[in-house]
Parts: structure tokens; sequence; C-alpha cells
């Protein structure tokens, strides 16, 4: 295994912007969940580097991984952030999606399994609401008049405000892998792959996938629509993410 790094919290979060989003998170949803902050990033990047390291070397990376040793709810969160990271440090913008290496893929689709299944154990069948798989072909197809004139982000908080409205976290209580293939659907946009899709990991990071202006100015863009619909839950959420985007 690769050796725990010496750094302070501070270290982690200077000029990072993953990092203090994963701060933010973690402080906002599990506050008391981890010992420290500074313990769960050195637990996150030191299985960060150890899958850069060994992603190619399948079985090696698989039996290890499966040592780990962390309890309930921090394994959810860890193993969350863990493919929130992966996914982030290996996101190409010009292929709109995660480059891997074909096996280095496999490592990290092994990964995602886990996290289903301990979304599973977590979480009883009856509390975590699917989406159903698409059953029709993925082909370019018409998009309603209410998403084709949005791009790929403001698609995104469409969906998140939409599901935060009638009392669902998209990031903790849905599986969100259908909810990215149905988006697909609606849009007509092509789709290859869970993991190089760009709406779903924009979901696993929502809202907070862009910068404080560029997410102003999205969430100003599609609070009209909510509120056209009288949707006042979903308002009230997107008023409050542009105060806080503003006093950053």
């Amino acid at each position: 295994m690769v050796e725990m790094q010496e750094s302070t919290l501070n270290d982690y979060l200077r000029g990072n912007e993953l990092n203090v989003l994963i701060y933010q998170g973690l402080k906002k949803d599990h506050p008391k969940l981890f010992p420290s902050y500074l313990e769960f990033f050195n637990v996150l990047y030191q299985w960060y580097d150890f899958f850069e390291k060994h992603q190619d070397d399948y079985y090696y990376f698989e039996t290890e991984f499966d040592k780990i040793e962390i309890p309930g709810l921090q394994l959810h969160a860890f193993l969350t952030y863990l493919v929130t990271a992966i996914t982030y440090y290996n996101y190409s913008e010009r292929d709109q999606g995660v480059l891997l290496s074909p096996v280095g893929r496999q490592s990290f689709n092994y990964i995602e399994e886990k996290l289903s299944e301990i979304d599973e154990k977590l979480f009883p069948k009856a509390e975590i609401i699917k989406v159903p798989e698409p059953t029709a072909p993925i082909h370019q197809q018409s998009s309603t008049y209410a998403l084709e004139e949005h791009n790929n982000s403001q698609t995104v908080l469409i969906f998140y405000y939409f599901f935060k409205a009638i009392g669902i976290n998209i990031r903790n209580n849905i599986d969100f892998a259908p909810v990215a293939k149905f988006m697909h659907l609606i849009t007509g946009k092509e789709f290859k792959a869970t993991t190089s899709s760009d709406f779903y990991n924009k979901l696993r990071q929502a809202p907070n996938f862009k910068t404080n202006k560029e997410l102003i100015r999205d969430l100003e863009d599609i609070k009209p629509l909510f509120e056209k619909v009288q949707l006042k839950e979903a308002v009230k959420a997107i008023d409050e993410e542009i105060s806080r985007a503003n006093e950053k």
C-alpha cells in the first residue's frame, strides 16, 4: 500500500477546488461521520494514489481493495468521494468523458460496484427511488422544448432541483446512473457508457460542478422554469444556492 501522506488539512484545501467542494460536502452532510476531516483526506488520497499506481494490475487492485476496513456510512461516503476524485482528475473536456485504460476502467467499475453494494445494504429498497432503465435504443431523438434550449450543466441542475423539491437528495438516496441514462433518452444526446456520460459525471457533483459565477448564471437561467410551474421548494433551494455562491 501507499504510505499515508503527511499533510495538513490546509495543504489539501489550498488551491484545490475539488477538495474544497468535498470538504464543504462533508461539513454539510456528514459533519461528525469521520474522526477528523484531515484523516478522511489522508485515507481518500492514499487510495486515490493506489488506484493511479495499480489500476492496470486488476487482480492485485481487487485483492487489496477488498481489504478496506471502513464501517457502514463512512465507507459509503469514502467510496462516493473516491469515485468523484478519480472522475475529476481523469476527466477530459475535449473528449467529454473519463479517460482510463481498458483495464483501468475495469478497476474503476469495481469501485462503483462496491458503492452500489453499500447502497443496497444501507438503504432499504423501498427507500431508494429507482428510475427505470430506458428500454428503447438511445439514438438521436427530438428533445423536449424545455430542455433543448439548455446546456448539459443546466439540464443536470434542472433534474437536481426537481428531485430536491420532492424531498430526494440525488447524491445520497437515489441511484442516479439510470437518471443519467434517462437524461440521454429525453435529450437525444448520444450515450456510450455510464462513466463517460457528461450528465452522470455532473450528477455526482451537483450542484457544485462549476465556479461560483458560472453556477450562479446557470441557476438564474433555470429558476424561471420552476417558477412557471410553481415548484416553490425548488425555487427556494435555488435562491439559497445563489446566496451561498455570492458569499464565496
